[in-house]
């Protein structure tokens, strides 16, 4: 089965691994095999072993043919974009593992970015495999209709307010100026227009 893909984001992901002259270690065919993830009885293996985050979660990607790769952000990769060399993916975030057992599955990829869709696709494919997904604790964000809607209101002229979304959680929560600190406002939205997609270098949100 082929899951749709989305590409990295030109300011958060491609800015990072090209345009700030600090390069970012890529893998390739070989190297990318030592993190992959498979499942036996329902339990999530990489390298012969049942996978442990233990306390940590670590960073994982999926590719359109359901292949997943998972890594220390801090050790083994850099960024979410290193599992398959800068190539778009069907999902990205971090999870944890205890014993092989799936606890905890959220969207945070500052690259990437997917919406709750492509988490959705990751869900499906474990669960295909046999994964019980009951007990795991899932923060797939919000849709990319919740996130277009976003994107028509800041980009008219006269709406005043600041957005800020939490990728890796269920809502969005919207301030209006002076309400609150605002970490990122228009320009982060702004910069969801501009997106990496498979099929060529057309850089837009869909």
């Amino acid at each position: 089965m082929s899951y749709k893909e989305l590409g990295m984001l030109y300011n958060a992901g491609m800015g990072k691994d090209i345009f700030s002259g600090v390069r970012v270690p890529y893998l390739d065919e070989l190297e990318r095999l030592n993190y992959l993830v498979t499942v036996q009885d329902g339990l999530l293996y990489r390298r012969g072993t049942k996978l442990m985050t233990a306390n940590e979660s670590w960073a994982f990607v999926m590719d359109k043919d359901g292949e997943i790769y998972c890594g220390r952000k801090s050790g083994d990769v850099e960024h979410h974009s290193a599992f398959l060399s800068g190539r778009p993916v069907a999902a990205a975030g971090h999870i944890r593992v205890v014993a092989g057992k799936l606890l905890y599955v959220n969207n945070s990829s500052g690259h990437y970015q997917p919406t709750k869709e492509y988490m959705l696709q990751f869900k499906k494919e474990l669960v295909k495999q046999g994964v019980d997904f009951s007990s795991v604790r899932l923060e797939f964000g919000i849709s990319s209709r919740q996130l277009e809607k976003g994107l028509k209101r800041i980009s008219d002229p006269s709406y005043q307010g600041r957005w800020f979304q939490r990728f890796h959680a269920e809502k969005v929560i919207e301030t209006v100026d002076g309400a609150g600190t605002v970490e990122t406002g228009r320009s982060h939205f702004n910069g969801q227009l501009r997106r990496l997609y498979p099929e060529g270098p057309r850089w837009q949100w869909h």
